[in-house]
């Protein structure tokens, strides 16, 4: 029996020569650290930081008991510096306020197609009565139609009315002025009528190139919806995929087929590599005497690498070209390729690039499916092996499936906490659609999405699109229908960060412990557990725009009712899945007058009782007085320029509060009425429109 001082040891001695895995592990504490701090750190506090821990660690290189230690310390501090700067070199004004109608001049950086119209996205803008030194770097116009002749290069003239990007529609929500922050997009809006082209010469570009790429599937395949899907896959555009279309693919466990990562790059990739290969084989002198499969590996890196170009750079989609180019690189240098160092440089690569990646859900789901994988298939490999060189046809078809199975319940397993945090969602039955559909892409729709790249210079690209889409309808066929099984998908309340922190660290330590070590992994996840237990849910909500719209969420009975079904419809939709409502549920409205369980309205309001507190809903400010003294708080959707005396100890939430604090969320915590408004969530950072504009001022 080992002792304890012996146990350890040997604890430590098996996790040798794992030090590099958890480079990336630091760097992402280090962004973490940097985007939630609540207020925008100075640029020397992360220079300081980064000179400091690199001083330390040239100091003590030599010394074996501090050098993993102090390798970690500067991965954090990098971490911390590179999102700093990732963050100023981005930098764009984001409009102050609504401005309508603003005649605009930019020249077109993307389009992509949504619902009927056109997303176009300007740069280089000139917009009058704006100064510009004010104005965005980057501007999103939503057209009702698709504007003819239109191209990526060309200098449009159009009348638009702008705003500043959407903020978290409640706290602890998706911040969209954020992620369009790291995107230099300042502002977004939708046209009056149609753009006039003023400088018609578009330029050769990536961007005009997949434009024309998805005109062209557009003019092929009939079927809108079908063409959507198309388009996503070969171009990564997806705003048009039909509303419907997506939900099923989400719901049936299949919209990783939407997102173009690894499994898309791999396959393009993959079927260059062993097409290649085989063509050189054919010709017996190059066959004999050259190194074919080098050959082809170079051939595969260089179709990685343009798949990923036309698709956009996403985040996934850089991950899975890196991980592509290390394993091709591998193939042509005869090493091994493929192990859990490559998914950790991936990431390193992807984290110093773009740190804010991290915080987006299509990072974590990405390299959680991938690290869980590859460490699943490195444990099985010699089973797989062995049941592989036993078997004929039949049973290498049986492993095939047997394969796509496991990958499908290894990354649903890996990715679930993921889901459940940023959707609320989860898809029961996506084994089995996964086990249907995965074929279908694999062998029929991906390879004519290939030919039909290669048919593009020839002007017959439309037989292979054809066949692609006739795929793609027989996989929108099985989605909706596993989807339409009852109890097809789970629904949960939104979790707090502190549950998605604890599952994170669990799937680290499985992945990148060595023996006994991973028994801390069962921590986190009792941690985990526990904190979706303790956590609590708002029993009212208040939107952040004018306090326009106000929903009270009765948990008792699991009644979810709203003060307007027209308004905000967007805030609505967001409330009722972070409550673990499906898409498609009706919530109640308000009264007009009279009582409804623990909402009562009169003419100038509603008065919300719940669990002893009392919360006034107000539509003007005639009765403001009369409220202060029988409330707890006040919800004014009017502006209250000096608080009566009656109102001097009650909290009043009116219109400039709304505008300048953000969206409203009401607790019962400790047995006290808790106020979080979304501004003080996220703070003063540089995506945020209070913070620029306080900038302004001073």
């Amino acid at each position: 029996m080992l002792r304890g001082g012996q146990f350890f040891n040997q604890l430590f001695e098996a996790q040798s020569g794992r030090g590099f895995l958890w480079l990336p592990v630091f760097v992402a504490i280090g962004v973490s650290v940097y985007f939630s701090l609540k207020v925008e750190p100075p640029i020397l506090l992360a220079v300081l930081f980064l000179l400091g821990a690199g001083s330390a660690l040239k100091h003590f290189w030599r010394d074996v008991r501090f050098h993993w230690v102090l390798v970690y310390l500067f991965m954090i501090a990098l971490g911390f510096g590179s999102a700093k700067f990732r963050a100023h070199m981005v930098y764009t004004p984001i409009l102050e306020k609504k401005v309508q109608p603003v005649e605009l001049e930019g020249r077109v950086s993307f389009i992509e197609r949504v619902d009927n119209g056109q997303r176009i996205i300007l740069s280089d803008i000139h917009a009058n009565k704006i100064d510009e030194a004010l104005f965005p770097k980057k501007v999103r116009i939503k057209f009702r139609r698709v504007q003819d002749g239109v191209q990526v290069g060309h200098r449009i003239k159009l009348l638009a009315g702008l705003a500043p990007p959407s903020p978290p529609v409640m706290p602890y929500g998706f911040d969209f002025q954020r992620h369009m922050y790291f995107s230099s997009i300042g502002a977004s809006g939708f046209a009056y009528g149609d753009a006039q082209i003023i400088e018609g010469q578009a330029n050769w570009s990536i961007s005009g190139f997949r434009d024309d790429v998805n005109a062209r599937i557009y003019d092929a395949l009939d079927a809108v919806p079908i063409a959507s899907i198309a388009a996503a896959l070969m171009t990564g555009q997806r705003g048009a995929i039909d509303e419907a279309d997506a939900a099923a693919m989400r719901d049936s466990g299949l919209a990783h087929m939407l997102a173009i990562s690894g499994l898309h790059i791999g396959l393009v990739s993959g079927l260059v590599f062993f097409i290649l290969r085989f063509a050189l084989s054919l010709i017996q002198p190059i066959a004999l005497y050259y190194p074919i499969k080098k050959y082809a590996a170079i051939g595969g890196i260089v179709a990685a690498c343009f798949y990923m170009l036309i698709a956009g750079a996403s985040v996934p989609t850089q991950r899975a070209t890196i991980m592509c180019v290390l394993v091709f690189t591998a193939i042509v240098f005869d090493r091994f390729s493929i192990s859990m160092r490559l998914v950790s440089f991936a990431a390193l690569c992807v984290l110093l690039i773009a740190p804010e990646s991290l915080l987006g859900v299509s990072f974590q789901m990405s390299f959680a499916a991938v690290a869980s994988l590859i460490a699943f298939y490195e444990y099985t490999r010699s089973w797989w092996v062995a049941q592989h060189r036993k078997g004929g046809v039949l049973r290498r078809a049986i492993l095939y499936l047997l394969g796509i199975c496991a990958t499908s319940v290894v990354a649903t397993l890996s990715t679930a906490p993921f889901a459940l945090y940023h959707f609320q969602t989860l898809g029961w039955y996506s084994v089995i659609s996964n086990l249907l559909a995965m074929p279908i892409l694999s062998f029929w729709v991906m390879p004519s999405a290939l030919l039909s790249y290669l048919a593009m210079p020839f002007g017959l690209e439309s037989y292979t699109l054809w066949l692609m889409g006739q795929g793609i309808d027989a996989i929108l066929a099985i989605a909706h229908h596993i989807a339409n099984l009852k109890g097809a998908v789970l629904h949960v309340k939104q979790w707090p960060l502190a549950v998605l922190l604890c599952f994170s660290c669990a799937l680290i330590c499985m992945l990148l412990l060595n023996g006994y070590a991973r028994a801390v992994s069962a921590f986190f996840i009792f941690a985990g557990v526990v904190s979706i237990y303790l956590s609590q849910t708002a029993f009212m909500y208040v939107s952040g725009n004018g306090a326009k719209l106000a929903a009270y969420y009765d948990e008792d009975h699991h009644d979810f009712t709203i003060s307007s079904a027209k308004a905000e419809r967007f805030v609505r939709q967001n409330w009722q899945r972070s409550l673990g409502y499906s898409s498609d549920y009706r919530s109640r409205t308000w009264p007009k007058e009279g009582a409804q369980d623990n909402v009562v309205c009169a003419e100038q309001g509603c008065r919300i009782s719940h669990r002893g507190y009392v919360v006034d809903y107000l539509y003007n400010i005639s009765a403001l007085a009369e409220s202060c003294e029988q409330v707890d708080l006040v919800i004014l959707q009017a502006a209250v320029s000096g608080y009566p005396k009656a109102c001097r100890n009650v909290p009043v939430y009116d219109l400039f509060k709304s505008y300048r604090e953000g969206a409203l969320a009401l607790y019962l915590r400790d047995g006290r009425l808790n106020m979080v408004m979304s501004e003080d969530v996220r703070g003063m950072r540089l995506w945020s429109a209070r913070y620029q504009k306080a900038q302004s001022v001073d």
